[in-house]
């Protein structure tokens, strides 16, 4: 294998620039449609919870396209099976403004979801085999930090294009810039220097799949991924419907701009992949949790600004939580990381699907903050399990 890609080299800056373009256009596409779920709510006449399956069915597609890659993931050319899948998202983001028919726009939906889980599942992968070994928390972190732009991009882009045109037309548009990116990320990219293995499935992939199951700081590690994207996904999803109507009545554009606040994550996932490198993933992500929890409880104030200050906290937590989890995994996996990586993704994307349906019974039930207590539970718990299962002491 040739040297590992190193810090401030050429290669370095082509393979961060790249990998920053390829998060915009994966997680620019998931998300897009998160801000405009009224406009969806009023254009095909359904209730929110019915328009909550237009993000709940794109990350089930994710979730189980996941394992299927995980098995033939060593197989698999990762710089052009990347790049197919972010153009192939691309083109369905298109389709989804074209379309009349909201179950039709599931199925683009729930097949863009199979696309759009190469690139997460395989570039931690190329991460952990590509990069020296004493920057790879820096890059994972800059990676999410690049998630963390691209839900940006994608919530304001599209909300500020619905304000001014349509949703159709913002859907569109955001699908044209998606498809530009994932060709400057196959242009980017350096080729990765790992070999594909043979023609043949192996079976101590299952018996990988197996020990991810198993092993119990694993299944620790896979619950929070479980949580914190639930409660994020939760708290995103439903936060529009509040504060479009009284006492806040904000327009679409106004609300988009919330998302602005995902600049905040992308210094906190820098910050605090890096800061797990020295203080260990343990303590980071106990802390991470913590600031997530505190900035939900925030935003049940009754103020607007006050509000704004609770998911600023919160959006750093849940970056800071997903920066060191994934950090950690390289560290706790024996065996194929790649197993553990797809076994990871699917527990976090699983979570968006189900917390970030189930939450919307809790808010017509017990309004907003029934909503933060239900997903607070289940975050506590994951710093619970945590606690219990490392016992407070860090594993390098």
């Amino acid at each position: 294998m040739e040297s590992y890609i190193e810090k401030g080299t050429k290669k370095y800056w082509r393979a961060v620039c790249a990998m920053f373009s390829g998060s915009i256009a994966v997680f620019g596409g998931e998300y897009c449609l998160q801000p405009i779920l009224p406009s969806l709510s009023r254009t095909f006449n359904i209730t929110p919870i019915e328009t909550s399956l237009a993000m709940s069915f794109g990350t089930v597609g994710m979730a189980i396209t996941m394992i299927v890659i995980a098995v033939v993931s060593q197989k698999l050319p990762r710089k052009k099976s990347m790049a197919g899948a972010l153009i192939a998202s691309a083109i369905l983001v298109i389709a989804m403004s074209m379309t009349n028919n909201f179950w039709l726009l599931l199925l683009f939906r729930f097949v863009q979801g199979c696309f759009l889980a190469f690139f997460p599942t395989l570039i931690i992968s190329y991460i952990n085999d590509e990069f020296s070994k004493g920057i790879i928390g820096l890059v994972v972190g800059i990676y999410i930090s690049g998630t963390a732009i691209g839900g940006l991009v994608g919530r304001i882009g599209t909300s500020f294009l619905t304000d001014w045109l349509s949703w159709r037309s913002g859907v569109g548009i955001m699908g044209l810039c998606y498809l530009l990116l994932g060709f400057i990320f196959y242009i980017g990219l350096p080729t990765e220097t790992t070999k594909l293995s043979g023609s043949k499935i192996d079976k101590k992939i299952f018996i990988n799949f197996k020990n991810s199951l198993t092993n119990k700081k694993l299944l620790a590690v896979n619950f929070v991924a479980f949580a914190i994207l639930g409660a994020f996904v939760a708290v995103f999803n439903y936060i529009t419907y509040d504060l479009i109507a009284p006492p806040y009545n904000l327009s679409q554009s106004l609300v988009s701009c919330l998302f602005v606040l995902y600049l905040l994550g992308s210094i906190s996932s820098t910050a605090m992949g890096a800061l797990a490198d020295k203080i260990g993933n343990y303590k980071a992500v106990i802390w991470s949790l913590i600031i997530m929890i505190c900035g939900s409880f925030i935003t049940t104030g009754v103020y607007l600004w006050v509000k704004i200050l609770g998911l600023g906290i919160f959006t750093m937590g849940f970056f800071a939580s997903h920066a060191t989890a994934c950090g950690w995994l390289g560290k706790i996996a024996t065996g194929d990381k790649a197993k553990a990586v797809a076994m990871y993704m699917l527990f976090y994307y699983l979570g968006a699907t189900v917390l970030g349906t189930v939450a919307g019974y809790f808010l017509l039930q017990w309004g907003w903050l029934g909503l933060i207590v239900f997903i607070n539970l289940i975050l506590f718990s994951a710093m619970i399990k945590i606690m219990i299962t490392f016992k407070g002491f860090e594993l390098e």
